[in-house]
């Protein structure tokens, strides 16, 4: 009976004891949230690159059959921009108050046309907000940030479309996670990580090809920003893969994401010169982005922080634009698809001398 008691106590502080056992803790968690400090100032840099292919051309004229043009063009495009924030002021992990100077603003493409005798047609355009300054407050009652501008007012229009979001916060879970937890981002959030630096207005120069111009300042092979928005399907997941001395990788899987946006309003306000003296107008356009991709997010667990987020995938733009004038209609359906990288990186700079605004 003795034995029988001993052996039953024993089994039964065996089997207790498995219970707690390793393998079956609760999985170590991690927190992601930001933690901003006053008085920091951090150097922002973002550099996309486009590789693109015209995949058809079609017109139509009229109720005449759809026409393919046979057009072999590339377009290529070095997409950059720099600017600095610099924490005023912070409060239970919100920045308050933030300066952001823009450093630079610039895209360089090049469109080959592929033919024989063809010359490649090569632009460099300024976005025009260089050494331009604002202030972000933050607004408890609206939760946004409002803003005022320290530079030319004919440039707050495009300021006013700059996103105030901190960099590549809108990729981090709602909580703590454990390792290959997964959580799904609204695709609309992307803007903030693939067009940070809004819709510049490019500055153009005297011979410079308007053409080239209007595509890039419509998102094709430029901005993303007017593209992400409008209708969307598709899913954006992330998923934290690792921690390494304090620093976690999230992989981002951007799966047949479709944006589709009405650009009636732009084709009217964009038209060339030659267009209106000739009274051609566009009565209607849309343009939709497809993006499938990876990207990959070093956080600063101690510092609360991005590092860089880098993101590789392929993107397609289709246009369709019925046009009107010099006594009919036709409509133009152009498709373009290629490569797109992006790079958004994250490093110190130097307090500012001057006294923050008040």
């Amino acid at each position: 009976m003795t034995r029988c008691i001993r052996f039953l106590i024993l089994g039964g502080f065996i089997f207790g004891g498995s219970q707690d056992c390793p393998g079956q803790e609760a999985p170590e968690t991690f927190d992601l949230s930001p933690k901003p400090v006053a008085g920091e100032a951090w150097h922002r840099d973002f550099q996309a690159k486009h590789l693109l292919g015209l995949d058809s051309l079609v017109r139509q004229e009229g109720d005449q059959p759809p026409q393919q043009v046979q057009v072999r063009t590339r377009l290529s495009t070095d997409n950059r921009m720099r600017f600095v924030d610099r924490f005023d002021a912070v409060d239970a992990g919100r920045v308050q108050r933030f300066r952001r100077e823009i450093l630079e603003s610039k895209v360089s493409a090049n469109q080959d046309h592929l033919q024989e005798g063809a010359s490649a047609n090569a632009i460099a355009l300024d976005g025009g907000v260089e050494s331009l300054r604002m202030v972000y407050t933050w607004a408890p009652a609206e939760q946004v940030y409002g803003r005022y501008y320290e530079g030319s007012e004919a440039r707050e229009a495009w300021l006013a479309k700059m996103p105030a979001d901190l960099p590549c916060v809108v990729l981090l879970p709602p909580g703590p996670v454990a390792l290959n937890q997964k959580w799904t981002i609204d695709p609309l959030l992307l803007r903030s990580v693939l067009a940070p630096s809004g819709a510049p207005q490019y500055q153009t120069r005297k011979g410079t090809d308007r053409v080239l111009t209007r595509t890039l300042q419509m998102g094709v092979a430029g901005s993303l920003f007017h593209c992400i928005r409008g209708r969307v399907s598709g899913t954006v997941t992330a998923r934290l893969v690792a921690v390494t001395e304090d620093v976690a990788q999230v992989d981002v899987t951007v799966e047949d994401v479709r944006f589709l946006a009405d650009i009636t309003e732009f084709s009217r306000a964009n038209r060339l010169k030659r267009e209106e003296e000739v009274g051609i107008d566009s009565t209607s356009g849309k343009q939709l982005l497809e993006l499938t991709g990876t990207g990959t997010l070093l956080w600063d667990l101690n510092a609360g922080r991005m590092k860089s987020f880098r993101f590789g995938g392929r993107e397609l733009f289709r246009t369709e634009i019925e046009v009107t004038g010099l006594g009919g209609t036709y409509s133009e359906t152009v498709q373009l698809s290629g490569r797109l990288e992006a790079v958004f990186s994250n490093t110190p700079a130097k307090a500012s001398k001057a006294a923050p605004p008040k």
